[in-house]
């Protein structure tokens, strides 16, 4: 069907998907920024009530809170090396978000969901290493190194990506 303005139905086919890229972009920004700032919220709050390297039940066994600072990457690599970890954090983080927006007009809503997730633990992390010097780590399994809830959302991420790809029907 042509467009009433500018009789072209490619022009308004142009329009329309144009502007799903932007909900699409606008979601994800949403959504990323929803995660960051939950993030960011649950460490001011354990900053606020715990003190560092003391044990606090949570739930049972299975999960205690204790309050870490990790100036290193994950598990606790690379603590001696700040100024590299926050370049390659900031690079990366750049990065994915040039591409998400790019290729965000192809993504299907999991996918949004999923990328959204990482996304945000992404930043959550980055902002406490560019303006804390470390990041807070609180969440303890005891048979697993300390974490925080910006990691849980990055992990989620990754698995919702992985499996919506076995059970997508895209192909």
């Amino acid at each position: 069907m042509p467009c009433l303005l500018c009789g072209s139905a490619a022009a308004a086919r142009k329009r329309v998907s144009r502007r799903n890229s932007l909900k699409k972009i606008l979601w994800l920004a949403v959504a990323s920024t929803a995660v960051f700032v939950l993030c960011s919220a649950v460490r001011g709050k354990i900053i606020s009530y715990f003190s560092p390297y003391r044990a606090y039940p949570f739930w049972g066994r299975l999960l205690q809170i204790r309050l870490v600072f990790n100036r290193g990457t994950a598990f606790g690599f690379w603590q001696q090396r700040e100024e590299l970890v926050i370049t390659l954090a900031v690079l990366c983080s750049l990065a994915l978000g040039i591409w998400l927006v790019r290729k965000s007009r192809e993504m299907q809503i999991w996918e949004l969901l999923s990328f959204s997730f990482i996304f945000g633990g992404a930043l959550a992390n980055l902002w406490e290493r560019v303006f804390l010097g470390y990041v807070v780590d609180y969440l303890d399994l005891g048979f697993w190194p300390v974490f925080n809830l910006a990691d849980s959302f990055i992990t989620l991420g990754c698995v919702f990506l992985i499996a919506g790809h076995f059970f997508s029907k895209k192909q």
